[in-house]
C-alpha cells in the first residue's frame, strides 16, 4: 500500500489520475476476490479432516475439484450395458453441461446452510485501509463510518454479481486486460472488448496504444455448450498511457531485459 501512494509519484498525478488510479486499484481488489474468482459461497470455512486431523477449507477442496473437471480429467464410465459386451472400459471427459450442473447444484446446497460468509466484511475492511492515507486528518468519525458502509455496499454487490455469475449454467467472465490471455495493448484486443476512458498524463491526442490501468473488466458470456463462442456484455473500461511515458516504459524494459 506504501509503494502505491508513494509521494514522488503522487504529487506529480492530476486529481483526475489520483482518482483513475485509486479506482483501478480498488476494482482490481474487487476482481480479485469475487468478479475472478471461482466462488461458492463457503470461503472460509474449514473442516477437520478425517484423514490427518487438520483443519482445510472447503471451498478450496470444490475449487480443485471443478478444475479438475474443467481440464477433462475427471473421467464417467460407460453404461453397464456397454462395459459388459466389450471387455475394454469405455469412458469420456466430463461434458461442459454436467460441470455446470454439478457447480449449480453445490452451491444451491451450500445456500441452504446456516453460513455467514466473512468475505464481505473482510474485502471491505482490507479496503478501507487501503484508503487509509487518503483520509484527512480531520475526518470525523461519522464520515469515516459513512465512508466503511458505502465500501461494504460495494461489496455486498460485487458478491451478489459473482454469486450470479457462478449459478448461471452458462460460463460469464470478468475479463481485465494483462490477464487471462488478454494482451496490455488496446488494438490487440477487440475493439468491442475494451474501451478507453481517459489518457493518464495528457490529452486523448496523445494516447499510445499501451493500457496504463483498467477501471473495470469486459463482462463476457460463453454459452453453457463450450463451442468456444462469446459474447462481450459489458466492454472494460481503461485508462491509456501517455505516448511519450509509454515509450520511456518501454525503453526500460528493454533495457533491463538486455541486462
Amino acid at each position: 500500500m506504501a509503494e502505491f501512494f508513494e509521494e514522488e509519484t503522487w504529487r506529480c498525478l492530476t486529481t483526475v489520475d489520483r482518482i483513475n488510479r485509486v479506482r483501478s486499484k480498488i476494482f482490481s481488489i474487487i476482481h480479485r476476490f469475487f468478479l475472478g474468482f471461482p466462488l461458492f459461497g463457503l470461503e472460509y470455512y474449514k473442516s477437520k479432516d478425517v484423514h490427518n486431523g487438520k483443519n482445510t477449507e472447503v471451498a478450496s477442496g470444490l475449487r480443485v475439484f471443478e478444475r479438475l473437471l474443467k481440464e477433462g480429467k475427471g473421467k464417467s464410465r460407460a453404461p453397464v450395458s456397454t462395459m459388459l459386451a466389450s471387455s475394454n472400459t469405455l469412458s469420456c471427459t466430463v461434458s461442459a453441461g454436467a460441470v455446470s450442473d454439478w457447480r449449480v447444484l453445490t452451491i444451491e446446497c451450500i445456500e441452504q446452510l446456516d453460513y455467514q460468509n466473512p468475505t464481505v466484511d473482510q474485502v471491505s475492511a482490507y479496503i478501507f485501509r487501503f484508503l487509509g492515507p487518503l483520509l484527512a486528518s480531520h475526518v470525523s468519525d461519522h464520515d469515516k463510518d459513512w465512508i466503511q458502509n458505502k465500501i461494504k455496499d460495494v461489496c455486498d454487490e460485487a458478491m451478489s454479481l459473482g454469486m450470479l455469475m457462478r449459478t448461471s449454467r452458462d460460463l460469464y467472465m470478468v475479463k481485465v486486460p494483462g490477464k487471462e490471455g488478454l494482451p496490455l495493448l488496446a488494438s490487440a484486443c477487440s475493439e468491442s472488448l475494451v474501451e478507453p476512458m481517459g489518457v493518464e498524463g495528457g490529452k486523448p491526442s496523445e494516447a499510445c496504444d499501451e493500457i496504463a490501468h483498467t477501471i473495470f473488466g469486459a463482462l463476457v458470456k460463453q454459452p453453457e455448450n463450450g463451442d468456444g463462442r462469446q459474447m462481450v456484455l459489458e466492454v472494460a473500461h481503461v485508462i491509456l498511457k501517455k505516448e511519450e511515458k509509454a515509450a520511456i516504459s518501454m525503453s526500460v524494459n528493454q533495457t533491463g531485459n538486455a541486462t
